[in-house]
């Protein structure tokens, strides 16, 4: 039976050490890029895989192939796909669309943007002090939650008494 690296492809129980070579180089690349190795060794506590002391970083910001030696580095402390997946998902909540490319990488599906229930889109007036009506020019503000991957920006605005959404791709 061929291991499930040996074919090209992988399960979330894959360790990172054992990733096939090319999806191991491109998941490097990405890391080096922009540097984003420092954004993902960020965790404070000292028995976190992603905890990288002083000296460590920058023995590795020195090095030419930072990100290889990074994700050899997350294997031999145990770090699966999923587990991977789980950090970068985490930091794009901070970071944004700058962790879209390694998870993609990884094969996180892309789900569309989902509205959420009709309960949880809420529309309330700003009072201004004055009158607040909407049609003698009192505020209105729109909160709607939605969900995507990869991140998606939206942004609506009252404009000649209708509102305008604007979904788009960062």
């Amino acid at each position: 039976m061929r291991s499930p690296t040996a074919s090209g492809n992988f399960e979330l129980s894959t360790n990172l050490a054992e990733l096939p070579y090319g999806l191991f180089a491109q998941l490097a690349n990405q890391l080096e890029n922009e540097e984003l190795w420092r954004l993902v060794f960020t965790d404070a506590d000292q028995n976190s895989a992603f905890h990288l002391s002083s000296d460590e970083a920058n023995r590795c910001g020195q090095m030419g192939n930072s990100g290889a030696h990074l994700l050899r580095l997350l294997g031999n402390r145990g770090q699966t796909v999923k587990g991977f997946l789980a950090r970068l998902h985490c930091l794009a909540k901070l970071y944004g669309p700058k962790m879209d490319v390694p998870q993609l990488l990884l094969r996180r599906r892309f789900c569309s943007v989902i509205w959420s229930r009709a309960e949880q889109v809420l529309i309330s007036r700003i009072d201004d002090g004055g009158d607040s009506d909407a049609s003698a020019g009192g505020r209105l503000q729109l909160q709607c939650k939605a969900s995507a991957f990869p991140t998606r920006a939206t942004s609506g605005w009252r404009r000649a008494g209708q509102w305008t959404t604007r979904i788009s791709r960062r």
